[in-house]
């Protein structure tokens, strides 16, 4: 056995035959089981998942089992397996990486993600559940899920994902671009709705991109503009340039879409030009980079894995930039127009 797969075998040792509450998710085309042994974890993540929420009872075999620690478990949880002062790579030690296993550790956060794919297991494991990240509280188990796509030909990607059943968008770029202002947009004017901050994109023999999360950034002046709606937000730090994240179920749940094909990259810049929003087609090259850099360094573990399927993803869709300026409200018409011509 690998010393990745001993360090999840010893994971799986310590849990062995915990009675814990459980809910379980449509994620992605699996069907995954979060073991809730950290209450306030669960309380913290599971919103952001409740549009994807499937009843008890419901028969269909769990792909995926995670479960969810913290350092107030009343168990004894394995160490991490090597020194504090062991180089990482992406997250990962050496020798704790292969098609067994992953062991992905964020030193900055301290958060722990260990991954068995032969088992179909997974731990999250937080030293203290209320000081997680804002992001990770609106994306939640994003390391987890990635690793687990990747095995499956898929990859979770930075970008807001806006459409229907027919068709949708991938809205990317770094931070400040205007994604979510842009998706924000439609969603106010009644848009179906995928992600905002991150997706899951599967490229079989078309490339269908789907709703994790029900989460939507905004910044904190802008909370006001959506309490009517009685939308629940995520805690944040607002001293450390966090943002809140709104969660869209059940207010907006007739408008959160599951899937859809996807059909083109859309790359917004804001300009400060006036007039429409315009459309410009663009070299997959601009794609491969708005999308590589926050996705690489959000997403530890991937590796040559996630570079080699970045590369195949950008080919596959026609790449447009898209030039703000004017009335923000005018976004999604032109989008809309857009994606209507594309299906």
């Amino acid at each position: 056995m690998s010393v990745a797969g001993d360090y999840t075998a010893r994971w799986r040792e310590a849990l062995a035959g915990q009675s814990v509450a459980w809910s379980d998710y449509h994620l992605g085309g699996w069907v995954v089981r979060l073991h809730h042994h950290s209450p306030e974890l669960a309380a913290r993540f599971l919103p952001a998942f409740a549009h994807r929420a499937l009843q008890h009872g419901h028969g269909l075999p769990i792909q995926l089992h995670i479960h969810l620690t913290d350092g107030s478990t009343s168990l004894p949880l394995p160490a991490l397996p090597w020194g504090t002062g062991a180089e990482l790579v992406n997250g990962v030690a050496p020798g704790y990486a292969d098609d067994a296993a992953v062991v992905v550790f964020d030193s900055w956060s301290r958060l722990l993600h260990v991954v068995d794919f032969a088992q179909g297991t997974a731990f999250f494991h937080a030293p203290v559940a209320g000081q997680i990240p804002a992001w990770e509280e609106a994306a939640p188990l994003r390391v987890i899920l990635n690793l687990w796509a990747l095995a499956h030909e898929g990859h979770l990607l930075h970008g807001a994902a806006l459409g229907d059943e027919r068709g949708a968008l991938l809205l990317a770029g770094p931070g400040g671009s205007g994604k979510s202002t842009c998706a924000l947009q439609w969603l106010s004017q009644g848009g179906g709705y995928l992600s905002d901050d991150y997706c899951l994109v599967a490229a079989g023999a078309s490339v269908q991109v789907h709703s994790l999360f029900c989460s939507a950034k905004v910044v904190p002046e802008d909370r006001g503009k959506y309490l009517h709606h009685g939308l629940r937000f995520s805690s944040f730090r607002e001293d450390l340039g966090e943002k809140p994240a709104a969660i869209l179920h059940p207010a907006f749940a007739s408008q959160l879409i599951a899937t859809a094909p996807l059909r083109a990259i859309v790359l917004p810049r804001l300009t400060g030009r006036s007039g429409l929003p315009e459309l410009t087609r663009c070299e997959g090259g601009l794609a491969w980079r708005a999308l590589a850099l926050p996705t690489f360094s959000q997403l530890a573990g991937g590796g040559r894995k996630s570079m080699e399927f970045l590369s195949r993803f950008v080919k596959r869709l026609p790449c447009y930039q898209l030039d703000l300026g004017g009335p923000p409200e005018a976004v999604p018409v032109v989008l809309r127009q857009f994606l209507d011509e594309l299906i």
